[in-house]
C-alpha cells in the first residue's frame, strides 16, 4: 500500500483548486476556507477564521448560487475515478445528519426521520481497491431529502409509480459511470449486508447494453434500510 503525504495547502489546493464556482477569485477562496477549515477541524467557523474580513468573504462564499455541494466536492470524485484500476469495490449507503429541533427554519434543511428535527441524507459511494483494501476515495456522492412515505390523496396505483428512496443507489451509481481507464467491476453493498449486486462498469458491457446500474433492494423502514 502506498501513501501520499501533503501539507494542508497543498491538499486544499488539489481538492479545490479546480472547482468550477463561477470564477476564479471564488476558486481561490474556496482553497483557503479549505485550508482553514483543515488546520483546526474542531473548532466553529468563527473560530478557524480569525480574521473578520476573512469571515466575512467565507460567509459570501456560501451564499452564491454557484457554490453547491456538487460543485465543491465533484474535483475529488473524478480523483478518485481515475485512480481506478483492477477491481474496485464501491461501499455505498446514506447517512442522515440530524441538527435538531426548534422553529427556526434553516435554508437547505428539511424534516429528517422522526419529523421533529432538521436535517438532510448524504448518500456516498467509497471506492476501494479489492486486493489490496486501499481505499481511494469517494467516488460519487448526492444530497437529498426524506420524502413524506404516505400522502392521503394517493391511490394504490400513484403509491406504486411514487420515487423510492434507493433509486439513489441507482444514481449515485450512474454518477460513477464508466472508469476512465482499463475495466472496473464493483461489487455495491449496503451498511446492513441487505443486499449486494455485481456491476459491470467496463467499457465493452456499456456498449453491448448491460445495466450499470445497482438492482433494487428489497423495501423496509427501519432506520439505515433502504426503502
Amino acid at each position: 500500500m502506498s501513501f501520499l503525504v501533503l501539507d494542508v495547502a497543498q491538499w486544499a489546493q488539489k481538492q479545490f483548486g479546480s472547482c468550477r464556482l463561477g470564477n476564479i477569485a471564488r476558486s481561490r477562496r474556496a482553497v483557503k476556507v479549505a485550508v482553514q477549515f483543515a488546520s483546526n477541524p474542531d473548532a466553529s467557523t468563527p473560530d478557524q477564521i480569525e480574521r473578520w474580513s476573512d469571515l466575512k468573504a467565507a460567509y459570501h462564499l456560501f451564499d452564491q448560487e454557484a457554490v453547491t455541494f456538487t460543485a465543491l466536492a465533484e474535483p475529488h470524485w473524478q480523483q478518485t475515478r481515475a485512480l481506478a484500476t483492477g477491481t474496485c469495490l464501491l461501499i455505498s449507503d446514506t447517512t442522515e445528519t440530524d441538527f435538531g429541533g426548534g422553529r427556526r427554519h434553516v435554508e437547505g434543511l428539511k424534516r429528517t426521520l422522526n419529523g421533529n428535527n432538521q436535517g438532510f441524507l448524504l448518500h456516498s459511494s467509497l471506492m476501494v481497491q479489492a486486493e489490496t483494501r486501499e481505499v481511494i476515495g469517494i467516488a460519487g456522492q448526492e444530497l437529498f431529502y426524506r420524502q413524506p412515505r404516505k400522502n392521503p390523496a394517493e391511490n394504490s396505483l400513484q403509491r406504486t409509480q411514487r420515487a423510492r428512496e434507493s433509486e439513489v443507489w441507482g444514481r449515485v451509481i450512474d454518477l460513477v459511470g464508466v472508469p476512465a481507464v482499463g475495466d472496473v467491476s464493483a461489487r455495491v453493498r449496503s451498511r446492513g449486508g441487505q443486499y449486494g449486486s455485481l456491476l459491470s462498469l467496463s467499457r465493452t458491457a456499456v456498449r453491448v447494453g448491460h445495466p450499470r446500474r445497482a438492482t433494487a433492494p428489497a423495501r423496509g423502514n427501519s432506520r439505515g434500510t433502504p426503502r
